[in-house]
């Protein structure tokens, strides 16, 4: 892949350099009016660059590539370039060309595009942070009104501005046709922060070019000195019964005046009578049964006054003129949990292929939605589900500092972003570790790699199970109490003297568990440390010095006198102590030991 690369950046090099030459010397026009292309439906997925590498990334344009594709929308909208001369391919090359990219694929300057297009300047970045929409768009129409061009980062996206009106912001979206910012992007704390732009000419905040009335226009050029089209006069368009006008810059034909049918949204609906449940948007389509009266039922599509909706696991239609609507589909961004097993599709229809299946309570993250469908992302792929289905939005839970365990597959990504690189999965089961507490998505570190990533799948690890059991030395400055609870306010049963060992069975609230001969006894686990690890001893060299002399008596007689002072379930040795001075292999340690130590010390 690497190789491939290579050799096609080689090649854009070569090609740019033939192409800066035109560069130089022919200006970016603004005033060919040829060109019947509009910019304002580039997508960055478009098949003719959207498989184009951004930079040395991973990432192509279909991916990753919304804010280059917003900024060649912005070197057209702004008057500053024509859709004849430039196009998201041809800044993908050039920017390839320059190392315009950083190694993620991100925009590495955004000064760069004054390179390609002199008269489109970059002003800044501006962090934006307000509690309603009102706030957002008085903003956002005060940079208009100061001269910038306003591309918005959103959700980790970013759309071109188009306009403000009345308390709406209207964009140029990269990925989707919408063009209502607030309805398409409603999470307002994700739209974060704004670059600024200017350019020979000011921004003009009207009406957005989408609910304009359509021009059919001839391919002739046109000589005009404004950047689009020419508007003659402010007077309203009247419909008529005359024929159409006929001038020589473009050809208008009005209709005759009609009855417009009734407009319906897509959103969800409430049915005003039983209603059917068809096969396709027509009565002469069989019917999958009745939906009740006063049902509510979502409608993701609109024909000819009929509604596609989704009701007991069928995909139909119903008339909408027995329904009213409801309201707009508020589908948010981030995660979610799978209520049942829930189908991650290639497309957005039921009949398309299954990518995997999201188990029943596991986590998922949804980077964006187009009315019912989510774009899910979950363990390491991306797909659509239908938000109909029994999924529930992850609450803003604050996840604290420690070890954690996967539940379900993780995405641990590069930042906080639901664009952000997928560096790794962490496995079901697996174990990780949260660096600092917070909400939602936290910063994790799994495997040496750290990252960001939503943990709904997974649980918090309590300390107590992070405490081993086993074998403990008492060091408390005094001999231990030991409880008949895991309370301090519980009896106390009896004291173990320090620099003793006790085998601790379980660990609960700051107490440990042990048994003392027919007795259970809590100690806290502040009058005691690990022992760590059993050593492995030679048979006889009790103290581990590599010798089996007078020493190693002394401690066995020690040993002896002592267990006559103390209750069983506390020693003076640990066990691997013990196993070594049982030199008789009798699997008890007594007087027998001391003779066989005395005999082999004397052979010695």
């Amino acid at each position: 892949m690497q190789n491939v690369k290579d050799i096609r950046k080689a090649f854009l090099c070569f090609m740019i350099m033939i192409l800066s030459v035109g560069f130089l010397f022919i200006p970016l026009k603004t005033d060919s009016a040829h060109a019947l292309e509009d910019y304002r439906k580039w997508r960055q997925g478009d098949p003719r660059w959207g498989s184009k590498y951004l930079g040395d990334s991973d990432d192509t344009v279909k991916e990753s590539g919304c804010a280059i594709t917003a900024l060649t929308m912005l070197c057209v909208h702004s008057g500053e370039a024509s859709a004849d001369e430039i196009n998201p391919g041809i800044v993908v090359d050039y920017y390839n060309a320059v190392n315009g990219f950083n190694k993620f694929g991100g925009i590495a300057s955004w000064k760069t595009i004054s390179d390609l297009v002199p008269g489109l300047k970059f002003c800044g970045s501006v962090n934006m942070s307000f509690e309603t929409e009102a706030e957002i768009a008085d903003q956002l129409e005060s940079y208009m009104q100061e001269g910038y061009y306003v591309i918005c980062h959103v959700k980790g996206h970013f759309v071109l501005i188009d306009s403000v009106i009345d308390d709406k912001v209207y964009m140029i979206d990269p990925a989707y046709d919408g063009i209502d910012m607030f309805e398409k992007y409603p999470e307002l704390n994700y739209i974060d922060s704004v670059r600024l732009f200017k350019a020979t000419k000011p921004p003009v905040n009207t009406a957005p070019a989408s609910t304009l009335p359509a021009q059919t226009t001839t391919t002739k050029k046109i000589t005009t000195t404004t950047t689009k089209a020419q508007i003659t006069t402010t007077k309203p368009a009247q419909t008529t019964n005359k024929p159409a006008a006929t001038t020589s810059v473009a050809t208008v034909t009005t209709a005759p005046t009609t009855t417009k049918p009734q407009s319906y949204k897509i959103g969800f609906y409430k049915t005003t009578a039983n209603l059917n449940n068809r096969k396709g948007p027509s009565t002469s389509y069989a019917s999958y049964g009745i939906i009740p009266n006063g049902t509510q039922i979502p409608v993701y599509e609109v024909s000819n006054g009929w509604g596609k909706t989704y009701y007991n696991g069928n995909e139909a239609w119903v008339s909408l003129e027995y329904a009213t609507f409801n309201s707009e589909f508020k589908f948010i961004y981030g995660g979610y949990t799978a209520l049942s097993d829930v189908k991650m599709l290639t497309k957005q229809t039921l009949s398309s292929d299954t990518i995997l299946t999201i188990p029943k309570n596991a986590s998922f993250e949804v980077a964006a939605s187009n009315g019912i469908w989510g774009f899910a992302h979950y363990n390491g792929k991306t797909g659509w589900i239908n938000l109909l289905n029994n999924v529930s939005v992850n609450k803003n839970t604050n996840f604290e500092k420690g070890l954690y365990k996967a539940l379900f597959p993780i995405n641990l990504r590069e930042n906080s972003l639901l664009s952000g690189k997928l560096l790794t999965v962490i496995p079901q089961n697996a174990e990780f570790t949260v660096e600092a507490e917070g909400y939602d998505c936290v910063k994790v570190t799994y495997n040496g790699i750290t990252g960001w990533a939503y943990i709904y799948s997974a649980e918090l690890i309590p300390e107590s199970a992070l405490i081993p059991t086993g074998e403990y030395f008492i060091t408390s400055d005094k001999n231990a109490d030991l409880y008949s609870k895991a309370d301090l306010k519980s009896n106390v049963m009896m004291n173990a003297p320090s620099g003793f060992v006790i085998n601790i069975l379980e660990v609960e609230n700051g107490f440990g568990k042990l048994k003392m001969g027919a007795d259970t006894v809590w100690i806290s686990m502040e009058s005691v440390t690990y022992a760590g690890n059993p050593e492995l001893l030679q048979k006889g060299d009790i103290n581990g010095d590599g010798s089996i002399d007078n020493l190693d008596l002394a401690v066995l007689n020690q040993y002896l006198d002592s267990i006559q002072l103390v209750p069983d379930g506390i020693s003076m040795l640990r066990q691997c102590e013990l196993d070594s001075a049982d030199i008789n292999n009798s699997g008890i340690v007594d007087k027998n030991d001391v003779l066989d130590y005395l005999i082999k010390i004397c052979i010695n």
